[in-house]
């Protein structure tokens, strides 16, 4: 199972395994657009954090309890999901490849971002639903604000954009089938995403990072 991807291992077809922006990040290193370094933490470690740690069924049962018309109940429930998945305890094996990841990065200060598998959708998007952490420095850190990232799935804005839009809280888009949220994460140097978000117009290209998030990218011609 693997967990962790380079951005130079993916591409548009591994949307299921590394989401939206991770999948266009591929294919802008693989074109030779020098792109920071990062790598991706795949859906498939989220899932197997889920598993390891029990918290579907305490999921379910929250959401099962919800109308997310009920403004006050919406943030509580939210607030407790959030809490449990910022609170369990990383599988072993994926605390360790984040580590090592991160260590072959040369460490330093990071993004954490999203990269939702059912992001942009034709009928929905996803955008801006879930938190980015900027400058996270050390290894133990940034395995929290991977969980941090993982637990903003649950931001009382997504669950009832999701309960909005159709979209089942817990499934595996890889497979169709229910269970599962759907979102993988990425880590890249944060030094130019911070650049960005101060100087949009920059024009040095060293400093710009492409928004990849609306829709895969395709060949022309």
């Amino acid at each position: 199972m693997k967990l962790v991807a380079w951005f130079s291992e993916v591409d548009k077809d591994d949307i299921g395994l590394v989401g939206g922006k991770g999948a266009n990040l591929g294919e802008l290193t693989k074109a030779g657009i020098p792109v920071p370094s990062g790598f991706i933490l795949t859906a498939n470690a989220y899932f197997h954090f889920l598993e390891q740690s029990g918290l579907r069924n305490e999921i379910k049962r929250h959401l099962s309890q919800l109308n997310v018309n009920d403004s006050a109940r919406l943030q509580h429930i939210a607030a407790e999901i959030k809490g449990l998945i910022s609170r369990a305890a990383m599988p072993a094996e994926v605390a360790s490849q984040i580590a090592r990841s991160y260590r072959e990065m040369d460490g330093g200060p990071v993004a954490v971002r999203s990269s939702a598998t059912a992001e942009d959708l034709a009928e929905a998007s996803f955008a801006g639903q879930q938190s980015t952490y900027l400058n996270v420095v050390g290894e133990a850190e940034v395995i929290q604000a991977v969980q941090d990232c993982w637990a903003s799935l649950f931001e009382a804005r997504a669950i009832f954009y999701r309960a909005q839009a159709g979209f089942e809280h817990l499934k595996d888009v890889r497979t169709g089938e229910h269970d599962d949220a759907m979102e993988s994460f990425f880590l890249a140097e944060t030094l130019k995403y911070a650049y960005l978000l101060a100087n949009p117009a920059a024009l040095d290209f060293d400093a710009v990072v492409f928004n990849t998030e609306a829709h895969p990218l395709r060949p022309v011609g």
